[in-house]
């Protein structure tokens, strides 16, 4: 028996990374993110069906898992705290203005900090990855593990 049901609004971990594999909840049938799920990370989504042990939904092709999702859209996902000292760490979700969103890679323990932002832009190296200046970044969500 599945845990959401066709017609369930359910959001998308915020924490969700890319290539990274999620279960169902009997641990059985695991899935990998690819980008197009990546880009979903803490929005609210539909189920449309479940199919193959696995869920469809109308935003998106592919096949998610029961730990893709945060819970149904009506429940507040976790509260995460932010940090009063202005410092980024890895797997944080930051927001540059020119650039949009992106996650921590690593950081110099300075001012620079390695960003894989969402969206591919002119003049990066190695895809979305680039170096940025702490300064210019907005701490969207603290990364606090489990």
């Amino acid at each position: 028996m599945s845990k959401y049901k066709v017609g369930d609004k359910v959001r998308v971990r915020s924490d969700l990374e890319r290539h990274k594999f999620y279960s169902m909840k009997d641990g059985m049938l695991k899935n990998s993110v690819v980008d197009d799920m990546f880009k979903l990370r803490g929005k609210i989504v539909t189920i449309k069906e479940f199919s193959f042990g696995q869920y469809c939904i109308e935003e998106c092709g592919y096949y998610w898992t029961d730990e893709m999702f945060e819970g149904l859209a009506e429940e507040q996902p976790k509260k995460r705290r932010g940090r009063r000292d202005g410092s980024f760490h890895e797997f944080d979700t930051v927001k540059h203005k020119k650039y949009g969103l992106g996650t921590v890679l690593e950081h110099d323990n300075t001012i620079n900090v390695l960003v894989d932002y969402d969206e591919w832009h002119e003049g990066f190296w190695d895809g979305n990855k680039y170096w940025t200046v702490a300064t210019e970044l907005e701490l969207v969500q603290a990364y606090i593990p489990n």
